[in-house]
């Protein structure tokens, strides 16, 4: 019969338990997020968007790719993220650029750099669209990321600001309604690559450590049992050697120099309740007989002083 175990080691190893299978869930998640990014955040491979639409492919969604920008068209709409609903996390801002092949794409990104190239090439692509020149922006900017598709609010604002700048089909080839997300940097996937790792390794030193609690916790309760079953530790079991009272006798309550049994003036005989030397039982007045009550110098009964008994 296995034996019994207290609430609280209970309790310790079912944390140790959900610590365990914390861990696994970390080590799990970062083997299967690895796998799916192994190429892209591990090997740095990317599809080259614009050789890759001059050879007639058109983006693909989830693809990962590589963005040297030459032509933008301007910002169309940006996106403040929030924590909660009011902790700020972050602003990411949503571009309209212009493809090597003179298709229209949208790009995402939140660094502050490469946005202020872009707002930097605005005015001379405009320039160089409209004709009032030739010559091309003097910068450029190369965006990597991962393609993907715009919420439906973001793409209300992407079609609203082509049709604004009369950005159609008849003057470009084609409009991808995708976006070149430079926010998911190879950077970004270590991150979470590490901190899933991190995470596993943190859970499994708290199990090594709550299982650490709970072989103690063991020990002190095996020390408790034996010491219960140990006669000379737990003295409730030999209350005969362990429970005297000294200078009193094993029964009743006495005073001291009194025989054993009942409740005894000092001095007087064993039993009842006698006055100090009078003759044992009853209630006696000093230098009377014994028995009744007596007045000084009269015999049995109850007598007034010089007369005769009855």
């Amino acid at each position: 019969m296995a034996a019994p175990q207290t609430l609280s080691t209970k309790q310790a190893k079912g944390n140790r338990t959900a610590m365990l299978i914390i861990a696994i869930a970390c080590f799990v998640g970062a083997a299967v997020y690895a796998a799916l990014r192994w190429n892209y955040v591990f090997m740095g491979k990317t599809t080259d968007l614009n050789q890759s639409v001059a050879e007639g492919k058109a983006p693909e969604k989830d693809d990962y790719a590589t963005l040297n920008v030459h032509l933008v068209l301007g910002n169309y709409a940006e996106t403040k993220h929030k924590i909660n609903g009011f902790i700020p996390a972050g602003t990411e801002q949503h571009y309209v650029v212009v493809l090597d092949d003179g298709s229209v794409m949208s790009v995402t990104l939140k660094d502050k750099s490469d946005i202020e190239k872009l707002e930097a090439m605005v005015d001379p692509t405009w320039s160089l669209l409209s004709g009032e020149s030739e010559s091309w922006p003097t910068t450029n900017v190369t965006l990597t990321g991962k393609i993907g598709s715009m919420d439906s609010q973001i793409l209300g604002f992407y079609r609203e600001s082509l049709n604004k700048a009369g950005v159609t089909t008849d003057y470009f080839p084609r409009i991808y309604e995708l976006t070149l997300d430079a926010t998911n940097s190879r950077f970004r996937g270590f991150l979470v690559f590490g901190i899933l790792l991190a995470f596993g390794a943190l859970f499994i030193v708290l199990s090594i450590a709550s299982g650490k609690k709970v072989k103690e916790m063991k020990n002190v309760q095996d020390i408790a049992r034996a010491n219960a079953a140990d006669p000379a530790l737990n003295p409730f079991l030999n209350p005969e050697e362990n429970k005297d009272v000294p200078d009193v006798a094993a029964t009743g309550v006495n005073m001291p120099g009194a025989a054993a049994g009942g409740i005894n003036m000092p001095g007087a005989a064993a039993g009842g309740i006698n006055m100090p030397g009078a003759a044992a039982g009853g209630i006696n007045m000093p230098g009377a007989a014994a028995g009744g009550i007596n007045m000084p110098g009269y015999s049995g009964g109850i007598d007034m002083p010089n007369q005769s008994g009855g």
